[in-house]
């Protein structure tokens, strides 16, 4: 399977993740504690796989490192800020018609607030702004004693500095710096792409021993694993995401539900910042059964996956326009 098609894959059952852990909140009547706290580890399974996806498309790149810095942040900001601006103009016009204020349109978007799931839109533009020289970094050492040392280094920091509720600026993004241990996660994404490690036996056995471990605890215990950031849902989620890339491998995904996943991973960006507004706007009808609730589940996934759909394709259209001017 192409390195392609198994993180389009991933993203696809990580924003189907998201989607129910959101449903389970809004709806509490359906929720199940136990399926409920098995989809947490849908934020740091994208922390990760964009960290993976990024790496990979610029190791074909060859610019000069500051040519390189400019591009990266122009082309990932656009492709992330034009769709949230857009769908931040459309719910706050439609929560507030008519009554539509520049200014609070403007602080709903610099504070990412016009949805409460908006916050992992700053935590990845956080991100965003330092991958370009941690991607250099890591493209300069060539001795892998180096890295061991950097991934402590970027533990603590995790752990000691960026769990700190300390902005860079005044923008929400998981109360912490960076995202706190997100940023640990950001780090061995790159990592990962870059083949520092990879999934060997030894990697398999370990990855494998704490997931289960973690099972256990979530099997025997009351223990809800905590949905803030914090190591024990970090650890958690990066065994299952290896363990689950590991097992696509064996499996041809290519057709039926691997295809479908893949479709919801391209998209994912687009069901991830309507799926909430879609949800929130059932609650107005009377969801009894849990037929109904995966009805709405359903839809709030397909109405969003519709909305990308067609922006993608007005993106097209006016793209090639604009190139066919252009000659």
């Amino acid at each position: 399977m192409k390195r392609e098609g198994w993180i389009d894959i991933m993203k696809g059952l990580a924003i189907l993740a998201v989607v129910f852990d959101h449903a389970s909140f809004i709806y509490p009547k359906f929720q199940n504690i136990y399926l409920w706290q098995h989809s947490f580890f849908s934020i740091t399974w994208f922390v990760f796989l964009s960290a993976v996806t990024n790496t990979f498309s610029s190791m074909k790149k060859t610019s000069p490192p500051l040519v390189f810095i400019l591009l990266f942040w122009l082309k990932r900001a656009s492709a992330i800020i034009i769709p949230y601006v857009l769908a931040t103009l459309v719910i706050y016009t439609y929560y507030n018609y008519p009554k539509i204020n520049a200014q609070q349109i403007l602080t709903e978007i610099v504070n990412f607030s016009a949805q409460p799931t908006y916050y992992f839109i700053n935590l990845l533009l956080e991100l965003y702004l330092l991958f370009p020289f941690l991607y250099i970094l890591v493209s300069k050492i060539k001795n892998k004693y180096w890295f061991v040392l950097l991934i402590l280094v970027v533990f603590f920091l995790s752990d000691k500095v960026f769990m700190r509720q300390i902005h860079i600026w005044p923008f929400y993004s998981m109360a912490m710096i960076f995202g706190g241990y997100y940023f640990f996660v950001f780090w061995l994404g790159i990592l990962y792409a870059k083949k520092i490690f990879h999934e060997n036996a030894i990697v398999i056995a370990t990855l494998a021993t704490v997931f289960i471990y973690y099972e256990v605890i979530i099997n025997t215990t009351s223990v809800l694993l905590i949905r803030a950031t914090n190591i024990h849902l970090i650890l958690w989620s990066i065994a299952l995401l290896l363990l689950v890339k590991k097992s696509l491998e064996l499996l041809p995904l290519k057709k039926g539900i691997g295809y479908i996943l893949s479709i919801l991973g391209r998209y994912s960006i687009f069901i991830y910042l309507l799926h909430y507004f879609f949800l929130d706007q059932a609650t107005k009808y009377p969801i009894v059964s849990p037929i109904q609730f995966i009805g709405v589940f359903a839809l709030s996934v397909l109405f969003s996956l519709m909305i990308g759909y067609i922006y993608t394709l007005v993106s097209y259209f006016l793209n090639s326009s604009i190139r066919k001017l252009g000659r």
